[in-house]
């Protein structure tokens, strides 16, 4: 099966076409002096009236007239909602997880948001696994699935990547770790803006999901 009919199928088994984009209308709302690195909170429409957060590492010498090159950083789940993009960002969590932090310190402009039900993504009235559980019935109901979601969600964050002076857009790469590294699979087939993808702990079968009965990959 050539490439592109790989894709459609897999498109319509993940639910069909994506929605259309919407204007990003993206803001800086805070940013902090750190060591080496300036850390700035953004936020973007994802869809329209649906704004997801994310955190920015930017190293020192990096600016709109001196680019670098980015990568996405993709959140571990862990069965935590309270943490997202806060860990990768080095604000909160196990240190071993401040991978944007450690990749700030080498030169790259960091891009690491909330992925749906988790941090400043979570719903007041359904705590925990059960905002999760509402968002997969929700999509399936609606012929799609959450990992649909996920996959529009991502490609939204790298047109807000890519929107940036100071990024070199034709070097942009991504990683994950856990549930971060399920979703630089899933993104993998759909970005072609992504040149390099890095997953850690985390690439399941079907048939080993289905042989131990995970729940989770």
């Amino acid at each position: 099966m050539k490439s592109e009919e790989f894709r459609d199928k897999l498109l319509e088994c993940l639910g069909g076409d994506w929605p259309g984009s919407c204007p990003l209308e993206s803001n800086i709302e805070d940013c902090i002096q750190r060591d080496g690195y300036r850390l700035e909170k953004v936020s973007y429409q994802v869809e329209l009236g649906e704004r997801v957060s994310a955190y920015v590492l930017i190293p020192d010498h990096v600016s709109a007239k001196s680019p670098a090159p980015g990568i996405a950083v993709w959140h571990q789940h862990n069965n935590n909602y309270v943490l997202g993009k806060s860990e990768p960002a080095g604000l909160l969590g196990d240190p071993q997880h401040f991978t944007g932090v450690a990749l700030a310190c080498e030169g790259y402009v960091v891009f690491c948001p909330d992925t749906l039900c988790f941090e400043e993504r979570q719903d007041p009235d359904l705590l925990n696994d059960d905002f999760e559980r509402f968002n997969f019935l929700k999509y399936v109901v609606e012929g799609k699935c959450l990992a649909w979601k996920h996959i529009w969600d991502m490609k939204r964050g790298l047109d807000y990547l890519c929107s940036r002076a100071d990024i070199k857009k034709d070097q942009i790469g991504c990683y994950g770790h856990s549930l971060g590294s399920q979703l630089t699979w899933l993104i993998g087939p759909w970005e072609k803006r992504l040149k390099c993808l890095v997953g850690n702990c985390c690439l399941p079968t079907y048939e080993a999901v289905h042989k131990n009965k995970l729940m989770h990959g």
